[in-house]
């Protein structure tokens, strides 16, 4: 149950038009209009200079509360009383590494089934208030959330608290959202750059790992109304949970307003064991999707977890190899030089037990081989040279800079702070992140490249159409290739498919 408060606006001439007031039948012929030239703007001496940048304010994340409510329930709180606004976050041990084989996107069913719940005018009031009340699902946990101003606090947390004890698991609605999230599925495969992260899982991690399983149509016609209820009493209604609550409330209302309105069963089942990752040693996977326009590359590897001592280096590194398109090297060389795409996003990807480096680009069919080869020939002058003073400090000291705005929301403070939890991170996490990227020089980020961009280390999968793209790839991976290796053919579920 996700509401927005406002309306859509028709455009003055148009709505005349549509309400047949002052509208002729046939439009006149348009007036051609001549406008004067723009003035040049003067040459004042200001213009001469660059503006000198001031002093850094000193960067303070803000304070955070932890406190227990009775019955086991974690409040992690971040007070922010400049704006009047709260946000929350309710979070289960609920996530799709629950969900029963064969029942695979049970968790994300159940979770969106239960907004159905609670009151029936719940949509009208939440949008009267411009509330929201939402789930959201991931791999280890589900949350129920929800966002209000101040003075309607009290009515949308009561509205949560009924779709929270008062969930929605009608069959009709079990059925409706089926349908939805089938078409859902169904779209993602057409999507070559979903279908590639898909891939991805699997070759970074093995095809039975709980990261790698993926839902189907069959799997969600097998999650029937009962397995929701019990979903529910296994998940929802327990002790243990983790609140997230960050904005213009204190510690005491918190207390009072959150501890009545949670049930609190029995302690819920811990969470499941996560297996380590068997890494797929591929050069090159490919996956064909006839039709495709275009080819979605993705080059990964494993990098350095969040709590490493050399994790901000690897970011720095990769961040100027291919951070964004317009400022990263790989962004110059794709987008500018050879005029192949419009899109370059490189990043280091946690999960709870592992980090990846990641760099996905969308490239014209043509230009494929051209592209993997400029993604390791960058890798390449990582390794061998030193990064520009320019480079480091518009990375470095852009990344600190901007620290602050992580904080600017109360749902970026609370995103923030959850997942400091969620990787098990220090509170003085964001405290001390300033001090660690001022540290990284270049040293270091050509020993992170060496560690993490090695010259035959580095794996790809390839989404595309069969007939202009796997030629190139067999070139590309033969023994006198340039990324001599295997080369693995898969379906959209990365099962092996002979297309050679």
């Amino acid at each position: 149950m996700k509401a927005r408060g406002g309306a859509a606006l028709l455009g003055i001439t148009a709505a005349a038009c549509f309400l047949g007031t002052g509208c002729s039948k046939q439009s006149d012929p348009p007036v051609p209009v001549t406008l004067p030239p723009l003035p040049d703007p003067p040459d004042e001496a200001f213009r001469a200079a660059a503006p000198i940048v001031g002093e850094r304010d000193l960067f303070t994340p803000p304070a955070v509360d932890r406190f227990t409510l009775p019955g086991g329930i974690d409040v992690v709180l971040v007070e922010r009383h400049r704006l009047p606004v709260i946000n929350w976050s309710l979070e289960f041990p609920a996530g799709t590494v629950t969900d029963p084989a064969g029942q695979e996107g049970r968790a994300a069913l159940c979770m969106y089934l239960f907004v159905q719940g609670g009151a029936g005018n719940a949509v009208d009031q939440l949008a009267d208030m411009g509330s929201e009340i939402y789930t959201s699902t991931g791999l280890e946990s589900a949350e129920l959330d929800g966002f209000s101003l101040r003075d309607d606090f009290d009515r949308t947390l009561d509205l949560w608290a009924g779709v929270l004890n008062h969930p929605g698991v009608s069959s009709w609605s079990l059925d409706r959202l089926r349908e939805e999230y089938e078409g859902r599925l169904l779209q993602s495969i057409g999507d070559p750059g979903g279908v590639a992260w898909r891939v991805f899982q699997i070759a970074a991690r093995g095809p039975e790992h709980p990261y790698a399983r993926r839902p189907s149509v069959a799997s969600y016609g097998n999650v029937t109304v009962v397995d929701c209820q019990n979903f529910y009493r296994e998940f929802v209604q327990v002790r243990g949970l983790h609140l997230y609550v960050a904005g213009d409330i204190t510690h005491d209302e918190v207390a009072q307003k959150f501890a009545p309105r949670i049930p609190t069963g029995p302690i819920g089942a811990p969470e499941p064991f996560i297996p380590g990752s068997s890494r797929d040693g591929t050069a090159v996977t490919f996956v064909n999707m006839p039709g495709a326009s275009q080819a979605e590359i993705l080059m990964w590897g494993p990098a350095p977890s969040l709590d490493a001592a050399d994790y901000n280096a690897a970011w720095t590194m990769l961040s100027i190899l291919a951070g964004n398109s317009i400022t990263s090297r790989l962004g110059s060389d794709l987008r500018e030089m050879m005029g192949s795409t419009y899109s370059v996003q490189g990043k280091l990807t946690s999960w709870k037990d592992d980090t990846w480096l990641t760099v996905e680009v969308p490239v014209q069919n043509d230009k494929t081989a051209a592209a993997m080869m400029a993604m390791v020939t960058g890798a390449a002058m990582m390794r061998e040279t030193d990064v520009t003073d320019d480079e480091l400090s518009l990375v470095r000291d852009g990344a600190i800079a901007a620290l602050p705005s992580q904080f600017a929301t109360v749902s970026g403070t609370l995103d923030a702070f959850r997942r400091l939890v969620y990787y098990g991170l220090p509170a003085t996490y964001f405290q001390d992140l300033p001090g660690k990227l001022a540290a990284v020089d270049k040293a270091a980020i050509r020993q992170a490249a060496n560690d993490y961009l090695p010259r035959l280390g580095l794996q790809f999968v390839v989404v595309g159409d069969a007939t202009a793209v796997l030629p190139m790839l067999v070139g590309l991976t033969a023994p006198d290739g340039a990324l001599p290796g295997t080369l693995r053919t898969v379906d959209v579920e990365g099962q092996p498919v002979n297309l050679r």
